[in-house]
């Protein structure tokens, strides 16, 4: 009976699964604590239930870039300073980032990518663009797995549950 059951859930959370939506990555002019800049903005469905998670995390994606990464919490932002993003610069680069809700059920990361003088753009640097959206789409998959993860963790606990009362 329990392995049926574990079946049934395994289909169903697949299903669900397949049915999230895509990532998007968008340039707009958002405010930092610095100002006005051009930044990308990912949108994550689906992950409003753990801002405080994907903050978290977000602090420690950063940090794997060897810049030195702090939080702003008047600001509610992350810096990292003098980060090492091959792919995009020789150079180092200067992060600011921060989560958002954008929604009931969406998150958004807003990163601006100071690049020394200006902002990362597809306009100003467009050789780095490709990078910055790897990046994020990267810390896209990486949450998207820790959702999964999460969602997988209650659902065993409900079977748990059932089995006893059985």
């Amino acid at each position: 009976m329990s392995v049926l059951l574990l079946l049934l859930t395994f289909f169903s959370f697949g299903n669900l699964v397949f049915a999230q939506s895509q990532p998007k990555i968008t340039e707009q002019i958002r405010q930092n604590s610095r100002g006005s800049f051009n930044a990308f903005v990912l949108e994550m469905p689906g992950t409003i239930s753990s801002l405080k998670s994907v903050k978290s995390d977000l602090g420690s994606f950063l940090k794997a870039y060897k810049g030195k990464t702090s939080y702003n919490k008047k600001a509610d932002e992350y810096f990292s300073d003098d980060a090492k993003i091959k792919a995009m610069s020789e150079n180092t680069v200067d992060i600011f980032a921060k989560v958002v809700p954008k929604d009931a059920v969406t998150l958004e990361l807003v990163v601006w990518y100071n690049m020394g003088v200006v902002y990362l753009s597809s306009s100003e640097y467009p050789q780095g663009v490709a990078a910055a959206q790897t990046m994020l789409l990267d810390f896209s998959d990486r949450e998207s797995v820790n959702m999964l993860k999460e969602q997988l963790g209650a659902e065993e606990k409900k079977i748990e549950r059932y089995e006893f009362r059985c």
